[in-house]
């Protein structure tokens, strides 16, 4: 699954209506955030979507019914574009910093040296 896909997970009980519990990672699931996480339950089909995932999704998650329980692994790939933007900022940095430095001692030498040369 890549970064920003929609996730849907669906298990199906075989009673109607009955109270299951989601799991992440073997703890129970908070789903605080309504807009990232939405829960439905039609009848037998309890379904978890996560419309627009992220690398912080990745994990084992389970349905559990009483004594019942269903496992399933999302890994979510891609890289976090805050995170490798700040990488090419670093870099760029750094980059440019350390070669603006070698210039400048290249440069100064040469001319140095130059200016020096009788011709």
């Amino acid at each position: 699954m890549e970064k920003d896909e929609t996730v849907t997970m669906t298990c199906e009980t075989s009673k109607p209506d009955q109270k299951v519990t989601w799991l992440k990672n073997g703890k129970p699931f908070n789903f605080k955030d309504k807009n990232r996480y939405q829960v439905t339950v039609e009848g037998t089909k309890h379904t978890l979507k996560i419309p627009k995932s992220v690398l912080e999704d990745t994990a084992e998650f389970s349905v559990q019914l009483k004594e019942e329980k269903t496992t399933g692994k999302l890994t979510v790939q891609g890289e976090d574009l805050s995170l490798a933007e700040a990488r090419a900022s670093w870099v760029r940095h750094c980059f440019s910093g350390w070669l603006f430095r070698l210039l400048r001692a290249l440069f100064s030498h040469f001319y140095r040296f130059h200016a020096n040369l009788s011709l």
